[in-house]
């Protein structure tokens, strides 16, 4: 016999008996008055359903005798039991008369083991990456570049649409209209990225805003020098840019711009806000369409709600040792959620490189599986920031 304890719900002032053994909820059949009394039922092993005679605390898997509903019961037990999908206990607890607002109580703990169940089968089906190689972050003053003459260093502007957008200052639209140049990452932070694709063989990269296209080509470039081929599998590669905004307000300068320097078929540009684009990005790699990203560049909305939301999809849709390199940490609200990743993101550690002034640059150290192993977040973590 083991230990049970009468409680009674806060949201439903209705009762309900825990079972400290097997960490367990169950609740007594009120709606089905045919049930015989005093049997009610709880959810056994892999979700099976097994009754409990209220009395003694004994269950037992097969219906009581007697009551008007044993064959409806006992139908809806054979479809509990038979699947481990929360959303079929979720319906069966709809059919034993479970009100709605007391269902997540009673199956809180099952469905937090399925869904981390879950999560390591997902997890299981990708292979980490090699721990990548960081540029030092004296790399470039080492060759006597710095942020005055990088503008000017022909060795750091990789093709030749950004030469002629550093030296005028200027991006120019599909009527060769110039436009001042007033968005895009700079030569050195440019070339960081560069280099991360090159030196570890990154194929899949996404970044979130894209502008006049300036970070776009040193990534496509990167996969160019390396000789990939555009698109997605094997010798692949492919640069994902969100923005919203891409025929717009930036005139479509980005994605012309890539095609201008001849590396349109490394480029997907998705034109969707951020919080719809990532959820579809992120299930094409659910689903099996595609694997995980090596790198994702975040650099859209400077608001600390958005910079976090952007930074949550990047981790579900990064791969283990990839990169997310966060750019413009000296704004307030960005530099307040690289804080918070810092102190709550565990399976993430941070690297200097040479712009670590200007963006931050962390590398996954492994899948976070929540209530998972003991190096993963349980699901009420949280540390002050």
């Amino acid at each position: 016999m083991t230990e049970w304890v009468k409680k009674v719900s806060s949201k439903t002032n209705k009762p309900y008996f825990f079972n400290a053994a097997t960490n367990k909820s169950f609740f007594t059949n009120d709606d089905l008055a045919s049930l015989p009394t005093p049997w009610g039922f709880t959810w056994g092993p892999d979700k099976a359903l097994l009754y409990v005679d209220l009395t003694t605390m004994k269950t037992q898997a097969e219906p009581p005798q007697g009551g008007g509903k044993k064959r409806k019961l006992d139908d809806a037990a054979t479809s509990s039991s038979s699947s481990s999908s929360s959303g079929t206990v979720a319906n069966a607890a709809v059919a034993y008369g479970i009100p709605a607002e007391v269902q997540g109580t009673a199956t809180k703990q099952d469905t937090n083991a399925h869904h981390t169940h879950t999560e390591v089968d997902y997890i299981k089906r990708f292979t980490p990456l090699p721990v990548p190689v960081i540029g030092q972050p004296d790399e470039f003053t080492k060759q006597g570049i710095t942020e005055k003459n990088m503008w000017n260093n022909l060795d750091l502007q990789v093709t030749e649409t950004l030469r002629k957008t550093f030296k005028d200052y200027k991006v120019y639209d599909a009527q060769g209209v110039g436009v001042k140049f007033q968005a895009g990452v700079n030569p050195l932070e440019g070339m960081t990225l560069h280099n991360h694709i090159k030196r570890n063989n990154f194929r899949y990269c996404c970044e979130i805003g894209c502008a006049y296209g300036t970070s776009a080509q040193y990534m496509c470039q990167a996969f160019k020098d390396l000789g990939f081929t555009g698109g997605v599998g094997p010798n692949k590669a492919q640069l994902v840019s969100v923005d919203p905004y891409q025929d717009t307000q930036w005139k479509g300068i980005g994605a012309l711009n890539v095609e201008r320097a001849g590396l349109k078929e490394f480029h997907r540009v998705v034109q969707m806000k951020d919080f719809l684009a990532l959820p579809m990005l992120l299930s094409e790699i659910v689903s099996g369409t595609r694997e995980r990203y090596h790198m994702i560049f975040i650099d859209g909305m400077h608001l600390f709600d958005y910079t976090l939301l952007d930074f949550f999809y990047a981790d579900l849709m990064l791969e283990v040792n990839g990169v997310i390199v966060v750019d413009d940490i000296k704004h307030p609200s960005v530099k307040k959620c690289m804080d918070y990743i810092l102190t709550n993101y565990p399976h993430y550690r941070l690297v200097q490189t040479p712009c670590s002034s200007s963006a931050a640059t962390f590398v996954k150290r492994f899948d976070d599986v929540i209530d998972g192993p003991p190096r993963c977040r349980r699901w009420n973590t949280h540390s002050d920031f």
